[in-house]
């Protein structure tokens, strides 16, 4: 009997399959961005503002006028550190952007595996990032915006994985936290954290819609006016759910997990749940 052992360099597990995914994708990103990134040797558009508001990071004694103020300056500092290291050059000017719009094209990949839940997706989406003008054309010039972008995505790659979670407190808190940061270089980056505390907000609010119709009641405007039908909640795919108006049938519970029972009038309604042997209905 012949033994066929795998072969040890395979990972097994997904986590360290989508870590090698994620290195990859950032190197050759990384030195695809870094060709010809020291041209032109000058300014060009906005750099005129933020690479001197570096340099004045660099002098022992800031002298006044502050330059750049309305920006926050995280990205500058990060601009500073650079020119430090490799000098007032344009490699030393530039060489930040270059390392987070790799960044940036890791944590697209990485939104895409939080979304879609498979690789081929998740590559396709760092492939849309990668040959994205906007995102080449950021990340080989000294601005601010690229920093705000990288960030960003971490955020939200961190966002969205927290919903697959049961317990999405880590994650979130690690959005926050990159949230922050992107604000920190950007003021724009607030509008990505607003976005997600909308979302939040609107889920909150249907779960508190759908404990009232499983007590019989109607959410109302405060008019005494109905919101709406029954129909009009959203509903978790995790529950298998059908829609009756009106139902007389009693479906088997063996086929389905709940059943919404409409009433003829628009102000009345109730959810009847039906359990599984040995399981009950489950819903976020």
């Amino acid at each position: 009997m012949n033994i066929v052992h795998e072969s040890p360099s395979v990972p097994k597990n997904t986590t360290a399959r989508s870590a090698i995914i994620a290195v990859i994708i950032f190197f050759t990103a990384h030195f695809a961005l870094l060709v010809g990134v020291t041209t032109p040797e000058k300014f060009y558009f906005d750099e005129v503002h933020y690479v001197p508001a570096a340099r004045q990071m660099l002098e022992p004694v800031i002298s006044t006028p502050l330059l750049n103020p309305m920006h926050p300056r995280l990205a500058k500092q990060l601009m500073a550190l650079s020119i430090r290291t490799f000098g007032d050059v344009p490699l030393g000017w530039r060489y930040p952007g270059v390392l987070f719009g790799a960044l940036a094209i890791v944590a697209m990949y990485l939104c895409g595996l939080a979304l879609f839940a498979a690789q081929g997706p998740a590559v396709a989406s760092a492939l849309l990032a990668f040959f994205n003008q906007m995102v080449f054309v950021q990340s080989r010039i000294a601005m601010l915006d690229i920093f705000a972008l990288g960030f960003g995505l971490f955020a939200i790659a961190a966002f969205m994985h927290g919903f697959r979670k049961q317990r999405p407190h880590i994650w979130f808190g690690l959005a926050g936290l990159a949230f922050g940061l992107s604000t920190a270089c950007k003021w724009s980056g607030l509008f990505a954290l607003a976005v997600c505390i909308v979302i939040v907000t609107v889920i909150r609010l249907m779960q508190s819609w759908r404990m009232l119709l499983a007590d019989g009641k109607m959410p109302t405007t405060g008019t005494g006016r109905t919101c709406g039908p029954i129909s009009d909640i959203i509903i978790s795919p995790r529950a298998s759910c059908s829609f009756r108006e009106p139902s007389i049938s009693r479906p088997s519970p063996r086929s389905m997990d709940c059943r919404f029972l409409i009433s003829s009038k628009r102000n009345a309604g109730y959810l009847a749940i039906t359990p599984r042997p040995r399981s009950r209905a489950t819903f976020i």
